[in-house]
């Protein structure tokens, strides 16, 4: 449960906040030790930024970050983004609060945090009808035909399995027809054997 907020913020378990360009720099010296493909490393860069690369002022970076395949490119949006943040991380500047209304974040953007998904209306929904609709079951369920008779679950099953296949010759043995002498199992043959 904890993997998908650790590639946000690595220091997840120490329970601190670092400016996402301190795990950022310390990884890309890692890459550089234990290579890994480009595209890896990009989508960790960009988990780790995840806040910072969704304001506007960050677009031309977003868009290097997403061409570029180098290590020199990653390097260089990196400290694009620390020399933009690091005044008003250190407090020289004052980083203003309406800047950030649209994401509801608590914390200013350059600094590692987890990502919270939230659930667009229509998933919303449908989880509330699902709720009503257990809710309202009865606890066996009930299983209709097409012509709304009841049925058992099994014979549901074949119904579709028949449907899938319409063409299919289907072998009818009624029960109680021709039955064998020596046993109660339908005669397939009309073939006498005798020992």
């Amino acid at each position: 449960m904890s993997a998908e907020g650790n590639l946000y913020n690595p220091y997840i378990f120490e329970a601190s906040y670092p400016p996402s360009w301190e795990p950022a720099l310390e990884y890309l010296d890692l890459v550089e030790r234990y290579p890994a493909p480009p595209s890896y490393i990009r989508g960790h860069l960009f988990k780790l930024f995840q806040h910072t690369l969704c304001l506007a002022e960050n677009k031309e970076e977003r868009e290097n970050l997403a061409r570029n395949s180098t290590m020199e490119s990653f390097r260089n949006v990196v400290y694009a983004l620390r020399d933009r943040y690091l005044p008003y991380h250190e407090g020289r500047l004052i980083w203003q609060e309406e800047t950030i209304s649209d994401y509801n974040l608590k914390l200013p953007p350059w600094l590692c945090q987890s990502y919270v998904r939230h659930f667009s209306e229509e998933n919303i929904q449908k989880l509330e009808l699902e709720k009503i609709e257990t809710q309202s079951e009865t606890v066996k369920r009930k299983f209709k035909d097409e012509e709304g008779n009841e049925i058992s679950r099994k014979r549901l099953k074949k119904l579709k399995r028949i449907a899938r296949r319409p063409n299919r010759p289907t072998i009818v043995v009624k029960r109680g027809s021709d039955l064998c002498c020596d046993c109660p199992n339908p005669v397939v043959c009309k073939i006498s054997f005798q020992a």
